[in-house]
């Protein structure tokens, strides 16, 4: 009676779960090194940390996904902040600062691409380019 999954104890379980719950996955890493090294040394409960190890693989793997979580969760905030002017929303720049945004960001808008532009280089016509390749064009225009 009080066994749960695997023929462990119910008190034991618990004691396992506190153990193990609330880890960094570098710490359930470590842990994992030391009870194999332990097992292989041939101290302690073996019984014990026999059932310490399946539960600490579980505990590792969600510790792993919580910390991806976390980095991707900073990455899509610190992306949204970039595109996020916090002193224009909140009020706190001065009329100068103001007219400088205001100029920065007409420098930084996109110029919508002309109608049929597209088109011409999939056709294969000359695309516009810099000064280097001039001398080709007006050739191939010849």
């Amino acid at each position: 009676m009080g066994h749960g999954p695997g023929g462990v104890h119910s008190a034991v379980q618990r004691e396992i779960e506190a153990l193990l719950s609330g880890q960094a996955y570098g710490q359930l890493v470590s842990m994992e090194c030391d009870i194999n090294r332990q097992l292989a040394a041939g101290q302690g409960d073996p019984e014990y940390w026999e059932a310490v190890l399946p539960r600490l693989g579980i505990h590792a793997a969600k510790a792993r996904l919580r910390d991806i979580k976390a980095q991707l969760l900073e990455e899509r905030l610190a992306a949204e902040e970039e595109k996020l002017d916090v002193a224009a929303a909140m009020g706190w720049l001065d009329e100068a600062e103001e007219e400088t945004d205001q100029h920065e960001r007409r420098l930084g808008e996109t110029v919508p691409f002309p109608r049929g532009a597209a088109k011409i280089v999939q056709e294969g016509d000359i695309p516009l380019s810099d000064g280097d390749n001039e001398q080709q064009q007006q050739e191939q225009q010849q």
